[in-house]
């Protein structure tokens, strides 16, 4: 029997840098000379338009970038990596693409590129080429940096195609690693088809047509707010530019890190969880932009992070052959009877935890029943008929590897 070869995917590692004075110096140098060429170019490319009614090509940019690298007063930007530049100029051909292609999701215009300004946050992206990135224990070579202290992923592998060094706050560097890996599928899972229904009470109801597992939503944003309101007043406080005020603004960036890191390490888990259990994970299309226009329920909604539980699901359920099928943002999970079907608009109303159906006198709990509703449409939308839910059970071997 041939063995099937396992897909190609690109996976990202990401490990803390620990560099010492002269690198930090090159990294804070390298991400100004990023920013001033992207800035730099976006002025000629307006500039263009307006004399010549044409903008600049990504070509055009590229050839004046090297007679920009010889001009006595822009030579520094040859010091560091020439790859971090060119890369500032595909962002800034991507960012006009972008303003002359609808998105698909929203079907408005993304704006016009906008000027960079020094901030937290911000990257470069260095190539792969002629190896000039490799992985040692507990460093990375990079170009113009050379060997950096790293701590984090121990498992990096396959073909490095680029890295993305971070600037996460003063003192804090992250980079990223994107490598082509072999990842083989999984096994059959033990269960066939979950129904997953998203809230707040409860971060998400799993059902596999018969049992519920109820997921905690740990809201880590809300107990951080009183921290967070006297970092953000001690930083108002603060002359800025002052040493003072750099301190506090690292003070205050460490706290949303903080948050932030656990808010995705229990995403990674659920997730993961989901995709060893189950074969089809059926969910809701949700819109979290759309609502967090609810005022009362913004801050709640955007602790919880949907949109990056639907991200990690569907990314995980592609590598790794499961499938993650998506019913309409329309379809009423929670006013629907599991049972009988009878649509109660009275459950429209969230204040509703628990109701009785008036057609069939079934007690229902708002969230399970969501979830159930959730998990038959999901097989529908999937087109595999209600028949298979009497599917064989298959027990998935142990140790399904490293899924994250």
């Amino acid at each position: 029997m041939e063995s099937i070869t396992p897909p190609r995917r690109n996976k990202a590692f990401v490990v803390r840098l620990y560099p010492n004075a002269a690198q930090a110096e090159r990294i804070n140098r390298t991400l100004g000379c990023a920013r001033f060429v992207y800035n730099h170019f976006l002025a000629r490319r307006i500039e263009t338009y307006r004399q010549d009614g044409k903008g600049m090509t990504y070509a055009a940019t590229d050839k004046a970038l090297t007679l920009l690298k010889r001009e006595e007063g822009t030579a520094w930007l040859a010091e560091v990596d020439k790859f971090a530049l060119q890369q500032s100029l595909r962002d800034l051909e991507r960012a006009y693409q972008n303003f002359f292609r609808t998105t698909k999701k929203s079907g408005k215009k993304v704006g016009f590129p906008k000027f960079k300004k020094k901030r937290t946050g911000e990257a470069y992206r260095t190539q792969f080429t002629n190896n000039n990135i490799e992985l040692g224990e507990g460093h990375i070579k990079l170009p113009k940096l050379g060997w950096v202290k790293t701590k984090g992923q121990r498992d990096m592998q396959g073909k490095i195609l680029n890295v993305t060094v971070r600037r996460v706050h003063e003192g804090h560097y992250e980079a990223s690693v994107l490598c082509e890996v072999e990842i083989p599928y999984l096994p059959a899972a033990p269960k066939f088809a979950a129904g997953v229904d998203v809230g707040i009470k409860d971060f998400a109801i799993v059902t596999d047509g018969k049992e519920f597992t109820h997921h905690a939503n740990p809201r880590y944003y809300r107990p951080t707010l009183s921290r967070l309101r006297k970092a953000q007043k001690t930083l108002s406080r603060r002359k800025k530019g002052s040493a003072r005020y750099g301190k506090a603004k690292t003070k205050l960036a460490r706290i949303h890190k903080r948050v932030a890191n656990k808010r995705q390490d229990f995403l990674h888990k659920l997730t993961t969880s989901l995709v060893r259990e189950y074969e089809i994970i059926g969910t809701e299309h949700l819109k979290p932009d759309d609502m967090r226009k609810n005022r009362r329920l913004s801050l709640s909604i955007s602790d919880a992070g949907w949109g990056e539980f639907m991200r990690q699901l569907e990314y995980k359920a592609t590598w790794y052959g499961r499938l993650v099928s998506k019913i309409s943002p329309y379809f009423p999970s929670s006013q629907m009877c599991h049972d009988c079907g009878f649509k109660n608009a009275e459950v429209k109303n969230l204040a509703v935890r628990e109701w009785t159906c008036p057609n069939c006198g079934e007690i229902h709990d708002r969230d399970e029943n969501a979830a159930l509703n959730i998990r038959r449409e999901a097989l529908v939308a999937a087109g595999i008929a209600d028949t298979l839910n009497a599917r064989r059970e298959c027990v998935s071997p142990a140790s399904a590897g490293n899924v994250r």
